[in-house]
């Protein structure tokens, strides 16, 4: 990526910079936390997941229950594609337990396998 230091996608291309924990907590299931200081603005790790509205938070904790809805601070989303890093969704799949993505990446970016270590594109990146 040839933007600014700052940009969301040159930083998340880094990859983890922070020492993070998965633990279980006592009454919400497990939780992710730094075991480090973290600077302000500072990238911590990439979170895909579902993107809800207020109103579909609120239906789906009343159908599913609300322990594992967040509301997050910031939120970068990706709105739209740079040219040069184009890449198709062929299936997505939301059950009760799993998420099922397949992702083909397009004849533009089939050299970039060490792009993501993660794979596939983020939803979003969480910063501080």
């Amino acid at each position: 990526c040839k933007c600014d230091k700052r940009c969301v996608n040159r930083v998340a291309q880094l990859g983890l910079r922070t020492r993070l924990q998965v633990f279980k907590t006592e009454k919400k299931g497990w939780g992710l936390r730094c075991l480090d200081d973290i600077a302000k603005g500072s990238f911590i790790c990439i979170y895909a997941g579902q993107l809800l509205t207020d109103k579909g938070a609120n239906e789906d904790g009343k159908q599913y229950g609300d322990e594992y809805l967040a509301e997050l601070d910031f939120i970068e989303v990706v709105e739209r594609q740079k040219e040069g890093y184009e890449s198709d969704i062929d299936n997505l799949d939301f059950s009760d337990d799993e998420t099922d993505v397949n992702y083909k990446a397009s004849k533009d970016s089939e050299d970039d396998s060490d792009y993501m270590q993660e794979g596939s594109p983020p939803d979003s990146a969480n910063q501080r």
